[in-house]
This record gives structure tokens, C-alpha cells and sequence, in this order.
């Protein structure tokens, strides 16, 4: 491998976000892709040539698209409003289609539906709106250029003032986009704010797929990192760039499913920096790694520490979530160990319509006054 072939600017990539139009020279644009009918329902419309089959497989379901006209095919989506992965399959073969949603999922570009009408809170409303900054910054724990995203409340730049952070890592095989994209936090936080209902504060989404050169040319994924790479590269970079308060309890950790392990280790084992974290569809522990169960000895060895000094220590899951029985298992060692957390449980799965609400109800908590008490 040549040495440039490590720089951002040559292998960073780019997706779609907005509604994709097919517009020709003095003709109306044809919409394909998700579509509406005249009384709310949702259905797939689009455009192939010389297509045996079209399936669209979502949210557990399987539908055929039928052709409705030359070359353009349509289905109903018996889906509820919200977020699912798609997977649009041509003749048997998956294909990644232009006009539907494009997110990154398990460390690829996949299609996703994001179904309309969306809750209240979360929709793109008229109130101020923070800042969306996309930052670079050098890791000595990975030895290259890496990517965070920093949302900024209304008012940062004119302010003056110093404000809480959370650090928000987002779950396996995604990056430091996926809550912006899939989550919504910026809106969700702007709402929060014009309804008061929440702190104002910044938000630092960085990339958890941490990635060490074990020699040149042989990359190895080293997930359990994070934490070095948080704390001695990320929060050091933030806290000199942004007017982030610096004392712990205006620091706060969240994360969703790899994002919730990485919380746990992060937070367990530096409680002098931390007093709030977030588990979203979240595990304590790693089922899959036993290095990841070596900050519940220090948690257990630091418990009183830990129930006086940690603000809020959030969990909550899916009511479907495949990953229910180890959330209980996490339950029954805070229980027999006397752990305290405020727990909750959501309608859904390991999914995006679990997350957005978890973030719904941790931002509310977060940094309250209340709980500063």
C-alpha cells in the first residue's frame, strides 16, 4: 500500500441525502423512490428496464413490485411510519438503488426508507437550528487523520458562553454521520431547545470503528481503542477548538449498540471524567469479546464511588430487540450488585425508531439541574 493511499481526502466518500429526481430537458422531473399516495400511504415506485423481478425486502416484510407501466414498477409498503433498512433485490440479485435512501450500514452503503409522517420532535421544524461542523483531527492512537462531527446549540457563535458536551457514538459498522442522518439529533435537539426542554449543549459524534495499522499494509479493527482514542485524541482536540465546560459533570457519554459497550468501558473506567452516560439498546458488557468485561471489576471494586458521583446512568432497549436477553442479564447484575440506573424499554427492535426515542428521553435528562443535586 503507498502512503497517500491513507488520505482522507482521497478515499473519503459521499452519499445522497436528499430526494433523488430523474429530470429531463423541459419535462416535468419523474419521482421513483419512495412516493405517497393521495391519502398518507406509503408505496415504492421505480424506474427499470428489462427487469424479470423486483422484491423489496424491509422492516420483516417482502413485497414484489409489480409493472405499471413500460419499464416503471410499483408496491405498496405495509410498513408504519418510520426507520427501516431496504434491500432491493433485481432478478435475484441485490442491488443499491439511487433512488432510494442511502445510508452506511455493517461498513457499506445500503438503501433505507425513512417513512413519513415523522413524530413532532423529531421533524425539521421553523425554530433556530444549531450548527453541523464536520472536524479532522490527528490520532496518535491510530497514527492517521480521523473524522468527528460536532453539533453546536443556536447561539454558540454569538454567545460567548461555555457549554456541557455529550459525546454520542453511534453502533457497529456505521460512522460519525449515522446520527445525524438516521438519528436526527440536530433537529431533534433544536426542538428540544425551542421547547425548552432540554440543556443547551454541544454534541461530538466521532468514528468508534477505530483502525490500527499492525504493519504496513495490514489493518486490524480494534473497536475496544475507542476509549484510548477518545480520551487522549478527541476530547483534548475538543476541548481546545470549542467552549466545552471541562470539569465532569458537564461531560456526559451515549452510544447505540457497540456505542453502548463503548460507553460502558469509557465511563466505568474514568468516573473522574464522566457523571452521565447512555445506553441505547445497551449492553454493559460484550458478549462476544471478554476484553470488553474488564471495566465491570473496576465498576464492582468502585460501585459506591460510582452510585454517588454518576448523575444519571441510562439503559433502555427494544421490546423486540434480539439482544433482550443479555439487556436482562446486565438487569440482574445491577440488581444483585446494587448498580443504580434509571432503566427503560421501547416498542421495537435493534433499530433506528428505538434509538431516535432513547435520545428523545436522554436529552431531557442530561445535565439537568436536578440531578446535579
Amino acid at each position: 500500500m503507498q502512503p497517500w493511499e491513507n488520505d482522507m481526502a482521497l478515499y473519503g466518500q459521499a452519499c445522497s441525502f436528499r430526494r433523488v429526481m430523474e429530470i429531463q430537458p423541459h419535462e416535468e422531473a419523474l419521482i421513483q423512490g419512495l412516493c405517497y399516495r393521495p391519502d398518507g400511504k406509503p408505496y415504492i415506485k421505480l424506474h427499470m428496464q428489462d427487469a424479470g423481478s423486483i422484491r423489496l425486502a424491509a422492516g420483516g416484510k417482502l413485497v414484489n413490485l409489480t409493472e405499471k407501466d413500460q419499464g416503471w414498477y410499483e408496491a405498496d409498503i405495509p410498513l408504519r411510519p418510520g426507520y427501516y433498512r431496504a434491500v432491493v433485490c433485481r432478478d435475484g440479485v441485490e442491488i443499491l438503488s439511487p433512488y432510494l435512501g442511502i445510508t452506511v450500514e455493517d461498513n457499506r452503503p445500503v438503501n433505507c426508507l425513512d417513512i413519513g409522517p415523522l413524530p413532532e420532535w423529531l421533524g425539521c421544524k421553523e425554530v433556530l437550528h444549531g450548527d453541523v461542523r464536520h472536524e479532522i483531527f490527528y490520532s496518535g492512537v491510530s497514527g492517521r487523520m480521523e473524522p468527528c462531527t460536532v453539533y453546536t446549540p443556536p447561539g454558540y457563535s454569538q454567545t460567548g458562553k461555555s457549554y456541557p458536551v455529550l459525546y454520542l457514538q453511534h453502533g457497529n459498522g456505521e460512522n460519525e454521520l449515522s446520527w445525524l442522518w438516521n438519528g436526527k439529533i440536530n433537529f431533534l435537539m433544536d426542538n428540544l431547545l425551542a421547547q425548552q426542554k432540554a440543556v443547551p449543549m454541544i454534541i461530538v459524534m466521532a468514528n468508534g470503528m477505530t483502525v490500527l495499522e499492525r504493519k504496513p499494509g495490514q489493518y486490524e479493527l480494534c473497536k475496544a481503542m475507542f476509549t484510548r482514542q477518545l480520551m487522549e485524541d478527541i476530547i483534548p482536540f475538543i476541548e481546545k477548538k470549542y467552549r466545552v465546560k471541562q470539569d465532569r459533570e458537564f461531560r456526559a457519554m451515549a452510544g447505540l449498540s457497540m456505542g453502548s459497550k463503548q460507553t460502558s468501558i469509557t465511563v466505568m473506567t474514568h468516573l473522574e471524567s464522566f457523571a452521565w452516560a447512555g445506553l441505547f439498546s445497551g449492553f454493559m458488557d460484550d458478549f462476544l469479546d471478554d476484553y470488553y468485561n474488564l471495566h465491570l471489576e473496576q465498576l464492582l471494586r468502585e460501585k459506591d464511588d460510582f452510585n454517588r458521583d454518576m448523575r444519571l446512568f441510562f439503559r433502555a432497549i427494544g421490546t423486540e430487540d434480539e439482544g433482550l436477553c443479555y439487556f436482562l442479564e446486565n438487569d440482574r447484575f445491577c440488581e444483585e450488585n446494587g448498580i443504580k440506573n434509571y432503566r427503560k424499554m421501547y416498542e421495537g427492535g435493534h433499530d433506528w425508531n428505538v434509538w431516535r426515542n432513547c435520545a428523545f428521553d436522554f436529552l431531557q435528562m442530561v445535565f439537568q439541574e436536578s440531578r446535579l443535586k
